[in-house]
């Protein structure tokens, strides 16, 4: 936020909070206070407060750590310098103290706060609240205006994120208004992530309906989440007005408004993704699962090998689950991945608009009921009301096939079904219809949890049994597939609002590996719940590029929330230089934002923008995003050996505890560079403590995590020692004052590490 609109924001809520408060004059501890204002400088003061106005704790004021000082009790014996409390002992503007803090020296304390009342109060009544609903401007002037760059994000946000109601105890209902919208239905307004309220957009009148019963903060933050999207190619260009309105009572409503001035930008010559499905190369995968008896579900033999990655997001964008977890047991033919890489040009692309189509296909590839041993020609009827035919098939290797389709292996059995996998998928247009009525019964049982009998219309009896026997196993499997997706688009933005965040990710054949992670990691409810998300997803290249293994289901779930953020909807145009951004993981997320509007997640681009469903938005990733373990930069840096001479210093100057201190940039010398230093420097420096730590924190840079590409678009950097250092980008180096970077991007909880060669 710009320290413009900050001052405003305040500035308006101090007009509009109208209270009752006192003015008071305070004498007490030595000190008088009106208003809550310091009358002189405090010399006099011999209160307790060991605090400083930013919370900082005061360091004693007969020790010298960690800041060594002439302030002491027997340099100034009349100053009362007694435990670690505020003190003006040297005629300074106001008390103050020395802190714990290592990067503060000394911070003066605000003495007045918390004082008690022990003189005469004097109290003067100011008007009535006044109820106010604000939304502070961000530009010159009165009104909140937001830049809409046609064709670039599609999407932006209609007004301040710092919009609040101020004075208003409860709401009745909401309204948006859009006026003046040359591009028509094009234009529309919506909440991204509304919670427990409902919405409704009036495409004749222009206005968005935000109705509910919930509290001022919920409808706070739908007011916050209100979207505006333009879908026309190109947009009309010029200002948008859009007034707010809230109801707080019967006769009583707020309002206001704001602009979204539509500008030139990067517009795309078509909005269709084509999403071509191609044979091209054989990527192998191994993993271990540990299965432990019988598997529960069907689900759970589809989650043990992501070869059926693929045959696992068209169940779920079908949202025929039931077939993989339901009580009621089923036969499924689940192709392999490369099986569905042999379909048609762009099918896959069809199937997933097509819901009807997609759900026919899967559901003549399941048959009600359990068929453990199935035989030459036998006849199953499908839940698509369709025959498959079985024959025996010497060429196939479990020796039949269905349909004409050979039948590679059975996977072991599920409490709830059982899973034959195939070669090719099973084409819906050749089957016989049910058109006679002689049944058959096809009884199959286990020594599983579970026996079912089934019946279907055939014309032949087959009567099996088989029993399974499994124990507690480390499987190692190997996944191959041959299918690569091919996504040809100008356009960086999306042009739809889904239902949920499920709908985003099942409606793009681009993110099939990670809906298969989410769902064997169990995080896939996330992607329904209500709430505020803002998901980042790496898409299929992206994961196999990363080469990314994981031994145990928790290692997965750990990966998989550093994705999640939950504290929150952000947008492509929230992301500014330097946000972090809380993920489910409990780390953050390092935004950056370059002068050519690239935008960076953790050092990762994003390649598309603002994927956006009513419980949040997603954003797609060009590459996975390095989870850092779980470490503190200390940690990271003792352990190294390369790293001791630095180590070694900072010990020397009681500077340890600084590596714990939050969002750290750390410029760390090689031993070898440390080396070259003359060893009488060395000793000098280590005679000298306040030296040893001015040239130390000459190397860390405080409350900022800086990646090499943050540092790329950067002049200089102000470290903890208050001298100025310049960034310098040539070519492929990068150099911090004079030295360059030789490893960049070393990441740990609270910050990040560059090694530098001098």
């Amino acid at each position: 936020m710009q320290r413009t609109s900050v001052f405003v924001f305040f500035a308006t809520t101090l007009l509009c909070i109208a209270r009752i408060q006192s003015e008071q004059v305070i004498q007490n501890d030595g000190i008088t206070c009106v208003d809550g204002q310091l009358v002189g400088n405090g010399e006099s003061y011999i209160g307790t407060l060991s605090t400083t106005v930013s919370g900082k704790t005061c360091q004693r004021w007969d020790s010298q750590t960690p800041h060594a000082h002439s302030r002491t009790p027997q340099a100034f014996p009349d100053a009362n310098l007694v435990e670690n409390y505020c003190r003006n002992p040297d005629g300074s503007d106001a008390p103050y103290c020395f802190t714990t803090d290592v990067f503060t020296p000394f911070e003066p304390c605000n003495v007045c706060e918390g004082i008690e009342t022990t003189e005469a109060t004097t109290t003067v009544t100011v008007p009535t609240p006044i109820p106010a609903l604000v939304i502070p401007s961000n530009v010159p002037g009165s009104v909140f205006t937001v830049q809409f760059e046609a064709g670039l994000d599609g999407v932006i946000r209609a007004a301040s994120k710092e919009l609040f109601l101020i004075n208003v105890d409860s709401v009745l209902s909401a309204s948006v208004t859009l006026t003046n919208t040359p591009d028509k239905t094009s234009e529309t307004l919506f909440v991204a992530a509304s919670g427990n309220l409902s919405t409704n957009f009036n495409a004749t009148t222009g206005t968005l309906h935000i109705m509910g019963t919930a509290s001022v903060m919920e409808y706070v933050e739908a007011l916050r989440n209100t979207i505006y999207s333009n879908t026309a190619l190109p947009p009309e260009l010029g200002p948008r007005t859009i007034n707010w309105t809230v109801i707080i009572g019967e006769d009583a409503l707020l309002t206001a408004q704001t602009i979204v001035d539509v500008i030139p930008g990067t517009t795309p010559t078509t909005t269709v993704v084509d999403i071509t499905t191609t044979e091209t190369a054989t990527t192998t995968t191994t993993k271990e699962i540990t299965t432990t008896g019988t598997m529960a579900y069907v689900r759970d033999i589809i989650l043990s090998n992501n070869k059926f990655s693929t045959f696992l997001f068209l169940v779920g964008r079908a949202n025929l689950n039931f077939l993989l977890t339901g009580i009621i047991s089923h036969t499924i033919f689940v192709p392999e991945n490369s099986a569905f890489s042999e379909l048609p040009t762009g099918e896959l692309s069809r199937l997933l608009t097509n819901k009807p189509a997609l759900v026919d296909l899967l559901q003549y590839h399941s048959v009600e009921g359990r068929f453990e041993a199935i035989g030459d020609g036998d006849r199953i009827t499908t839940l698509q009301g369709s025959i498959l035919r079985i024959n025996e098939d010497p060429s196939a290797p479990f020796g039949l096939s269905v349909s004409g389709v050979p039948i590679l292996s059975r996977a072991p059995l599920a409490t709830n079904g059982v899973v034959y996998v195939i070669g090719s998928v099973l084409d819906p247009n050749d089957f016989e219809h049910t058109t006679f009525s002689s049944s058959s019964t096809s009884t199959s049982s286990s020594t599983s949890t579970s026996t079912s009998t089934s019946t279907s219309t055939s014309s032949s009896t087959s009567t099996s049994s088989s029993t399974s026997t499994s124990s507690s196993t480390s499987t190692t499997f190997t996944s191959t597939s041959t299918s690569s997706s091919t996504s040809t688009s100008t356009s960086t933005s999306t042009s739809f609002t889904a239902d949920s965040l499920a709908d985003v990710v099942l409606s793009d054949l681009d993110f099939i590996d990670f809906y298969f992670l989410l769902v064997t990691a169990g995080l896939d409810e996330i992607l329904l719940n209500q709430g505020a998300l803002t998901l980042f997803i790496p898409t299929n290249d992206a994961l196999a590029a990363a080469d990314i293994s994981f031994s145990s289901t928790s290692q997965l779930r750990s990966f998989l929330k550093y994705y999640i953020v939950t504290d929150g909807v952000y947008l492509a145009a929230d992301f500014t230089n330097g946000l972090r951004l809380k993920t489910q993981h409990g780390f953050h997320l390092t935004i950056h934002r370059n002068i050519q509007d690239d935008i960076f997640v953790d050092n990762v681009a994003i390649s598309r923008r603002n994927f956006l469903a009513e419980n949040g938005v997603a954003h797609e990733l060009s590459k996975a995003i390095f989870v850092p373990p779980v470490s503190t930069l200390r940690q990271i840096i003792t352990r190294t050996f390369e790293y001791s001479t630095f180590v070694l210093l900072l010990a020397s100057a009681d500077l340890m505890n600084v590596l714990e201190s939050p969002d750290l940039t750390l410029f760390v010398p090689s031993n070898e560079a440390l080396g070259n230093i003359p060893e009488a420097i060395v000793l000098d420096l280590l005679s000298d403590e306040f030296r040893l730590r001015q040239v130390l924190l000459h190397h860390i840079v405080r409350d900022h995590i800086l990646y090499s590409t943050s540092l790329q678009e950067m002049d200089s950097v102000m470290p903890a020692n208050n001298q100025r250092v310049s960034i310098l980008a040539i070519d492929d180096q990068l150099f911090y004052g004079s030295a360059e970077i030789i490893r960049a991007n070393l990441r740990a909880d609270n910050g990040i590490i560059h090694i530098i060669d001098e």
